[in-house]
């Protein structure tokens, strides 16, 4: 593969899933192509972020990141919703403009894109045929279309981690056509593809709610802290680093083994590690339980991110988990789940049942045999 191929990847440092994608990414596809990355949230809105106007050391990532650290999620819906509202109405000109300044100075062969929100207005401000490929991180793949002009880009490919809940007529309204789209599964990064040795079985949970650390951690600790039998509980508190003072405050009973675990690369082998991971309903832990088949219990007690729903409908539907609806209940779920042969069989039967490709040797076929070849194609007629 030539290495000359320029490849531009969007992403941002809003949570921690695009970041893990983005370094899978490199970790693939490093050795092939010439890999840059920009910040979307950063270096594209950092001349009109409203939130730099009230403090120079503010932007739209920092305050999201801090709303899902204390768990404020009505909120934080609402501050989504409402910065789709002026991106689309008052600023989609501005944000297209930096993107023409972008993609001039760069000039990449093809564009990636993590991002929801910003596409509509990074794929109208390129040439029209450089490959515009959105890797959809989320189930929910609405916000990855938002504000989508009524305009068929031949040069658009979208990839989705799992067969569209969104009806036919989602995409013929944005003029997207079905080969255009691809079922690829997750983008994890490589260590989530070696092989896993049996371990022997010792009731360990992992607690992880997020990579920037959620301080709902607590609240799921003190309960889990009253479990009756030895049980060895995984709390993974990202980049969240004043969580852990606060967590060796607690008494631990002696049949609890408590392991704080600050933010890691190595969390695959953490989770394979598990008997059970209690998560939020992001999609990044989602699908790292799923590829290591991993029993789920998904914190559903607050109000849910609207883009995540799909998420929480998604594992009910393969039937390899459960909500927890109230934190009082989480230990007699827990209970319930690993004490029980049969439920735990019903999920080894499910996951049995669950295909997820790997992603990774369809994107680089689907890079290799269709994006640049047709790249190709496009420049020598251009030439000509």
């Amino acid at each position: 593969m030539a290495k000359s191929k320029k490849i531009l990847i969007l992403t941002s440092n809003g949570g921690t899933g695009q970041q893990s994608i983005c370094q899978s990414m490199y970790e693939y596809l490093g050795e092939y192509y010439a890999l840059s990355k920009i910040n979307v949230t950063t270096e594209v809105m950092n001349n009109f972020d409203p939130l730099s106007s009230i403090h120079k050391n503010l932007n739209t990532e920092i305050v999201y990141n801090w709303l899902i650290k204390k768990n404020y999620f009505l909120l934080l819906n609402a501050f989504v919703r409402f910065g789709g509202f002026l991106m689309k109405h008052l600023l989609s000109n501005k944000i297209q403009a930096v993107f023409d300044g972008i993609f001039t100075k760069e000039i990449p062969d093809i564009i990636i894109s993590l991002v929801p929100y910003y596409n509509a207005y990074a794929i109208k401000s390129l040439a029209r045929h450089i490959p515009y490929i959105i890797v959809c991180c989320d189930i929910d793949i609405t916000g990855y279309l938002f504000d989508w002009p009524k305009i068929h880009f031949a040069n658009l490919c979208l990839c989705m981690p799992v067969e569209p809940h969104e009806n036919s007529g989602f995409f013929q309204r944005r003029q997207i056509q079905p080969k255009q789209i691809h079922i690829l599964g997750y983008p994890l990064r490589k260590i989530f593809s070696q092989k896993w040795l049996v371990r022997p079985k010792d009731q360990t949970i992992t607690l992880l709610l997020g990579g920037q650390g959620s301080e709902k951690c607590l609240q799921y600790l003190t309960r889990l802290l009253a479990y009756k039998t030895a049980i060895t509980i995984n709390v993974c508190i990202g980049h969240n680093k004043p969580l852990a003072a606060k967590i060796l405050k607690l008494p631990i009973p002696s049949h609890i083994v408590l392991n704080v675990i600050h933010f890691t690369d190595n969390i695959a082998s953490i989770l394979m590690d598990s008997d059970l991971l209690i998560t939020k309903t992001g999609s990044c832990s989602i699908f790292e339980a799923l590829y290591l088949h991993k029993p789920i219990l998904m914190d559903c007690t607050s109000t849910q991110l609207f883009w995540e729903k799909a998420n929480v409908d998604y594992i009910n539907q393969l039937g390899v988990g459960l909500p927890v609806n109230r934190l009082d209940d989480c230990v007699s779920t827990i209970e319930t789940l690993l004490d029980s042969e049969a439920m735990l069989e019903a999920i080894r039967v499910n996951y049995s049942k669950l295909t997820l490709p790997a992603f990774f040797s369809k994107f680089i076929h689907l890079l290799n045999e269709k994006i640049v070849p047709q790249l190709e194609f496009n420049n020598q007629q251009e030439s000509e």
